[in-house]
C-alpha cells in the first residue's frame, strides 16, 4: 500500500523494503492462488496441459520485456546488477525462445486435438 499512503518518495521507498507481509498481503495471496485454480479449473484436457506448459514461459518472458522497457530504481542494487546485462539482443532471444516454444506448443496441439478428431 505504499504507493496511495500519501507519503514522501522516501516514506514509500522505506515501505516497500519492508519485508514483513501483512494481513492484506496474505488476503491477496490466497485470492491470487484461489483465482488461479479456478482458472486452471476451467481449461479440459490438452488444454490444460497447453496452458500448464506455456504460462510459465510467458509469464518469464514478461519479466524480461518489464525489466527491458522500463527504468530502474536508482537505490536497488541487486536491480542494477540484473539490468546491467539486459540489452536489446537479451530481449530479442528471450522473444525468439517465446515464440519457438508457442510454435512447438501450437503444433503438438493441432496435432493431438486432429488426431483425435480423425
Amino acid at each position: 500500500m505504499a504507493f496511495f499512503s500519501g507519503q514522501s518518495k522516501e516514506k514509500i521507498i522505506k515501505i516497500m523494503h519492508d519485508s514483513r507481509v501483512g494481513a492484506f498481503g496474505v488476503i491477496g495471496l490466497f485470492l491470487l492462488l484461489l483465482l488461479k485454480y479456478h482458472g486452471l479449473l476451467l481449461f479440459t484436457g490438452i488444454n490444460r496441459i497447453v496452458v500448464l506448459l506455456l504460462m510459465p514461459a510467458i509469464s518469464r518472458w514478461f519479466i524480461i520485456f518489464v525489466a527491458w522497457k522500463f527504468p530502474v530504481n536508482a537505490d536497488s542494487k541487486l536491480a542494477k546488477s540484473f539490468m546491467s546485462s539486459l540489452d536489446y539482443r537479451q530481449f530479442l532471444l528471450a522473444t525468439v525462445w517465446i515464440l519457438l516454444i508457442i510454435s512447438i506448443l501450437a503444433l503438438l496441439f493441432i496435432f493431438f486435438y486432429f488426431g483425435r478428431v480423425s
